[in-house]
């Protein structure tokens, strides 16, 4: 099958775009054709199914993740500043591309299609380990408090980092969340620094 690499670029970016405007709900390979000004056969020609789009959406983003870790180490030497700086990183990423936060953040959607949850847990274990290993080199460094495990501190930054997307999500974006985000991230590294 002969496809073109930049037709398959556009309909991943026409797919995030209707996730954004009406829904993952309303994501259909007849509204995606309409959205890219292509038949519907046409989108076969480059995706089997609405899941393999929605499954490069999820393996895209998760490149994105060991991306900005390895910018967060590189603008950072201190573990309590590569942390804050992965965080501030995918925030101007969700403010960028909104729609991104939407297909991601809605893993409720895909709990019923083993292919789409294994790849939203994959998401979640990436993430989860690579802050827990940022949080072990400060425990080890000294400054990150060691009192409590690596593993439940990286579930309450994540946590809080959620919550935050989706409540500007459902606030619809009416809120900065640049500036919401360093607040929280201030906060959080209060809980999570050596006193």
């Amino acid at each position: 099958m002969n496809t073109r690499p930049e037709r398959k670029d556009e309909i991943i970016a026409a797919s995030l775009a209707l996730i954004e405007r009406k829904g993952i709900q309303n994501l259909t390979t007849k509204n995606i054709s309409r959205e890219v000004g292509i038949t519907e056969p046409g989108i076969y020609r480059h995706f089997k199914n609405k899941q393999e789009i929605l499954t490069e959406i999820l393996r895209r983003f998760k490149n994105g993740i060991g991306e900005r870790m390895i910018i967060a180490k590189e603008r950072a030497t201190n573990p309590l500043d590569q942390i804050g700086a992965l965080y501030e990183g995918s925030l101007r990423m969700f403010n960028e591309y909104p729609s991104i936060a939407a297909a991601i953040f809605s893993e409720e959607i895909f709990q019923n299609n083993d292919r789409l949850s294994s790849e939203v847990r994959s998401i979640m274990e990436l993430s989860q380990s690579g802050l827990r290993d940022m949080i072990r080199r400060g425990q080890s460094e000294g400054c990150i408090r060691n009192d409590q495990p690596d593993e439940q501190l990286s579930l309450i930054v994540m946590g809080a980092f959620r919550l935050l997307v989706t409540r500007w999500r459902l606030m619809k974006r009416s809120f900065d969340i640049i500036a919401d985000g360093r607040k929280l991230w201030k906060t959080m590294r209060a809980l999570l620094a050596v006193k």
